[in-house]
């Protein structure tokens, strides 16, 4: 996703939350997991507020196994174990991208990993969110989003990027929308979609 930032990845988002890149992998990271920045989420009904019962933990090595589950069962662009591998994904690279570069968080419902979201915070950019289908509609992936959002500009990035699927019946880009992101540039296989820090935060 970084096209602003010489390097575009487009397979971790081929799944709707982080459902969301086909394309180019980018010269030091493989395709996403899917088209983030798109997983799955199910936005067609007005986002509710997150369940008093939703935390959110920060993702160690030890979730891999979890990630990929999530990522693979996806309501909309699943992708299997073979085509995140074929794309890059792959144990040993999610290791080496959370013990450097990207850093994530899990969404845990009643001690149920349900979701997740990891952002690169070298490039700014949220790289892959998805979230398991019994869990949409309550407000989640919009946490998720949130949280990956504020550690972005913590970084000191001013304006952050995601990559997505351009497939506007996908109900992430209404989120997107709602959570102040817009979309700077249409290529035929994706949207790239930037949100800037205010002025005054």
């Amino acid at each position: 996703m970084n096209l602003l930032r010489k390097r575009i990845d487009f397979l971790w988002n081929n799944m709707l939350f982080f459902s969301a890149h086909i394309g180019r992998p980018s010269r030091n990271t493989p395709s996403r997991l899917g088209r983030p920045a798109c997983g799955s989420l199910s936005y067609g009904a007005p986002l509710l507020k997150t369940p008093a019962s939703v935390s959110l933990r920060s993702l160690t090595t030890e979730d891999i196994d979890t990630l990929l589950h999530i990522r693979t069962h996806t309501r909309e662009n699943p992708l299997t174990l073979e085509e995140l591998r074929d794309a890059g994904i792959t144990q040993m690279t999610l290791r080496r991208y959370l013990t450097t570069t990207h850093r994530g968080w899990m969404a845990v419902v009643k001690e149920v990993p349900c979701g997740f979201v990891i952002v690169d915070e070298k490039f700014g950019e949220v790289w892959v969110i998805a979230l398991l289908p019994e869990y949409e509609g309550q407000g989640i992936g919009r946490r998720l989003l949130a949280e990956a959002s504020q550690r972005l500009f913590a970084c000191g990035h001013r304006t952050i990027l995601l990559e997505t699927s351009p497939d506007m019946s996908h109900r992430a880009h209404r989120l997107y929308a709602a959570a102040g992101w817009q979309i700077i540039q249409k290529n035929e296989d994706s949207l790239v979609y930037c949100r800037r820090k205010e002025a005054n935060s």
